[in-house]
């Protein structure tokens, strides 16, 4: 039983047309990326610069990615089954409200995969211009992907447990998103090089963020 509900769960949104497209425009986006700021002389700067720009560009592209994509399936996956009666069918088998619980957050941690995936092949690219090392660059950032995925996927599993409708679940997961990677940024900017709790406050507000995470492992400023 567990398997086949993890089977339902991932072959339902990769059947999608709109997940087919996506997937292939995000393939052929980072690979235009790529070419068009591969060196047209076949050489590289010996610091590698241009690899560190590209990857810090699809890096935050990723992560924005992430974000605006992923939280919608959690967040309809438990009401949604709510709204069509199937979730009183999946409580009388043998596998317990946690098993079900595992398999949607486990299908939905293998779609973020299969987003994350997708950049493989530039990131190798950007790897071979030079300039980057594979696991204090290039893996911190994908383990901090990996780490989003599971976050936001657990929010929207959660919000979509108690929520009533597909509608009000999508609105309260994206509003979590936002707050938690955009509006936490604020107060550090207001308060920073004031000193003092408001400063301190806006600091730990900030650590909240994982596009703050993103910005120190790429070694960009916010």
């Amino acid at each position: 039983m567990f398997r086949a509900l993890l089977r339902r769960e991932l072959i339902t949104p990769l059947r999608r047309p709109q997940m087919i497209a996506f997937q292939i425009g995000l393939a052929v986006l980072f690979g235009l990326l790529i070419a068009v700021r591969w060196p047209a002389d076949g050489q590289v700067a010996m610091l590698g610069s241009r690899s560190q720009q590209i990857f810090r560009l699809f890096s935050y592209g990723l992560m924005g990615m992430l974000l605006l994509l992923l939280p919608v399936f959690p967040a309809t996956s438990v009401v949604s089954e709510k709204k069509s009666g199937t979730l009183a069918l999946l409580f009388n088998t043998p596998m317990g409200a946690g098993r079900i619980f595992a398999a949607k957050l486990l299908a939905v941690l293998a779609l973020a995969g299969m987003i994350i995936a997708m950049s493989l092949p530039a990131a190798g690219a950007c790897f071979t211009m030079g300039g980057l090392s594979l696991y204090e660059e290039i893996g911190k950032v994908y383990l901090l992907l990996m780490l989003v995925a599971l976050q936001y996927a657990a929010i929207g599993l959660l919000v979509s447990s108690f929520s009533q409708s597909v509608d009000a679940a999508i609105r309260l997961t994206y509003g979590i998103v936002l707050g938690t990677s955009i509006l936490t940024l604020g107060p550090h900017y207001f308060f920073q090089g004031t000193g003092g709790n408001l400063a301190s406050l806006g600091e730990w507000l900030r650590s909240i963020s994982p596009l703050a995470a993103l910005a120190s492992l790429t070694g960009a400023g916010d």
